[in-house]
């Protein structure tokens, strides 16, 4: 088993205002999505405009094409760039609906 103490890498200042800037995109981002959710829009929809409002910032979605842990061979990129359900359902990848 491998040492947590090779995993965990500590971050430095830099890193962290990073991670601030990134995290303050991210909520803007879900701020203004969170208004366009209405009874009927499609999963699409929504990512549509999260791809849009990503670009718009500069900067891309970390779901958008993900494939797994390691080099990735086992898994199917992730086709969208956020995770939604319809209603409760939970569910791991995009329904276009």
């Amino acid at each position: 088993m491998a040492s947590l103490a090779h995993a965990v890498r500590i971050k430095s200042s830099a890193d962290i205002a990073v991670m601030r800037t990134v995290g303050r995109l991210a909520a803007d981002t879900l701020q203004r999505v969170g208004a366009l959710i209405r009874p009927g829009i499609t999963t699409a929809e929504i990512d549509d405009f999260v791809v849009a409002d990503t670009k718009a910032k500069g900067a891309i979605a970390a779901p958008l094409g993900y494939a797994g842990p390691g080099d990735g061979s086992a898994y199917v990129p992730f086709p969208r760039s956020c995770c939604t359900s319809v209603n409760q359902v939970v569910w791991s990848r995009h329904s276009g609906q």
